[in-house]
This record gives C-alpha cells, structure tokens and sequence, in this order.
C-alpha cells in the first residue's frame, strides 16, 4: 500500500471518529456539565440574547455552544473574551480533566485529518 494509500484511509477512518467524538462524546459531556456551571455560564453577561435563545434547547447549536464552554474549562484563556476566564474555579476537578481530555483528543484529530490531506494533495 502506498503512502497516498494509506492517508486516504487514515483520512476515512479519523473523519468518522472526528464524527463520533465531536457528536456523540459532546453531547454527552453537554449533558453531564453540571447545572451551576451552565447557569454561570449561559447569562446576558457573557452571551448575547440570540446566542442564549440559540444554546438553549437540544440541538446542533447547543451542542456548538456547550463544547466551547468545555474549551473554555479546559483552556481559561479561550473565554477571557466572553468573561469566562474564572468558570474553571466553578467546575469540580473531574469537568476540568474531563474537557482536557476531550479537547485534547479532538485536536490529535484533527491533526491527523489535516495532516493526511496535505499528504493527498502534495505527494
């Protein structure tokens, strides 16, 4: 199998689990935040009013919405922008391991996939 070959079916196989990872582990870990956090987070003081009208609910922009508040846990810097810098001292140590883990894993991802479609396009 030539390198071509196989970055082709490495590039199938991450995509898929960039698909479960991203939906199904997300919704789950959007599920399981624990309420204080999501009631701290999701107010006029950090999002506008069509953004909170947008995360509320179970849908593709909740879930958009609750894994950028994950980001946020996991890496503080990422919602100085929004104020959200301080919501890592409201989660409990599991949340916080929990979102470095998830983002972590999805960044290898996502590297994987860009890395094997730079080999596709310049080999």
């Amino acid at each position: 199998m030539s390198l071509v070959e196989l970055s082709f079916v490495v590039f199938f196989i991450a995509g898929g689990l960039l698909i479960f990872w991203y939906l199904i582990v997300g919704i789950i870990l959007t599920c399981v935040t624990p309420e204080e956090v999501k009631q701290y987070a999701y107010t006029r003081e950090h999002y506008m009013e069509v953004e909170l009208a947008i995360s509320s609910g179970f849908h593709f922009g909740s879930l958009i919405y609750g894994t950028g508040l994950l980001a946020a846990i996991a890496f503080p810097r990422l919602g100085r922008k929004r104020g959200l810098s301080d919501v890592r001292s409201l989660s409990p140590q599991w949340l916080i391991n929990v979102s470095l883990v998830y983002w972590l894993i999805l960044l290898i991802i996502l590297f994987v996939i860009f890395s094997t479609l730079l080999i596709m396009a310049f080999y």
